[in-house]
């Protein structure tokens, strides 16, 4: 039986899964992420601490300067190749009211190894949106206003083989409830902190995107595409 491209047309997705008889269990056994290339140059970057920080602007007296926090997730843990969205760690945006400097743009490096492969590196790329606090906000809010974070551009298929068998890595975005939607934007009112997920997922054939701007991956879709023995036709 051949592996079926099946096309994603709702979630802007292609992906080829196969059957789920073919689908095998990936042990991951080391997650690590940090930060780097902040622009502009005076946000403070640690590393040396869990969670890995960064950290921009100036408060008023008294305030929070806002930031990002990175945490990994522990391992060992399993991931299926059958194409079900994995949790790589935990992203929290702090946003606070803040003066100059303003992140725009920073980059997570990502490293995740496989059993005993070589670990397989990659970076997601974020911009940063620092909305001014006035009305009419974009996007709108209640505090007002909400900052937005957003992948630049996913990290799609990177391949390896693991026990004979080629698989594809491929970066995804963030998730608030547990891999059922997965999008490259991320919203936070002004003066909270928020958390989401970043995940990713193993396929055994290439996923990719038309436009990367517009992913919006339903997890809990590609995990029940999984569960069933397809015939060959597309999906619509």
């Amino acid at each position: 039986m051949k592996r079926l491209a099946i096309s994603l047309l709702v979630l802007g997705f292609t992906v080829g899964l196969a059957p789920v008889a073919w689908a095998a269990l990936i042990p991951i056994t080391a997650v690590d992420g940090t930060w780097s290339n902040a622009v502009p140059a005076g946000v403070i970057i640690d590393n040396s601490v869990n969670p890995r920080t960064a950290r921009w602007g100036t408060p008023p007296l008294g305030g929070n300067q806002s930031g990002y926090n990175w945490s990994s997730s522990a391992t060992p843990f399993n991931a299926d190749s059958s194409g079900t969205p994995f949790s790589l760690g935990t992203f929290d945006h702090l946003n606070f009211p803040i003066g100059a400097p303003v992140l725009q743009s920073i980059q997570l490096d990502f490293s995740m190894t496989i059993d005993a492969l070589a670990p397989l590196n990659g970076a997601f790329s974020f911009t940063h949106n620092e909305t001014p606090n006035a009305t009419p906000c974009n996007p709108p809010g209640i505090t007002p206003c909400p900052d937005v974070v957003t992948v630049a551009s996913p990290f799609l298929n990177t391949p390896f083989n693991y026990s004979g068998t080629d698989y594809f890595f491929s970066l995804l975005g963030f998730s608030q409830d547990s891999g059922t939607t997965i999008k490259t934007q991320f919203v936070t009112e002004e003066g909270l902190q928020n958390t989401a997920q970043l995940y990713a997922v193993i396929t055994e054939t290439p996923i990719s995107i038309p436009e990367p701007a517009s992913l919006l991956l339903l997890g809990s879709g590609l995990a029940a595409l999984g569960s069933f023995a397809w015939s060959r036709k597309r999906l619509k």
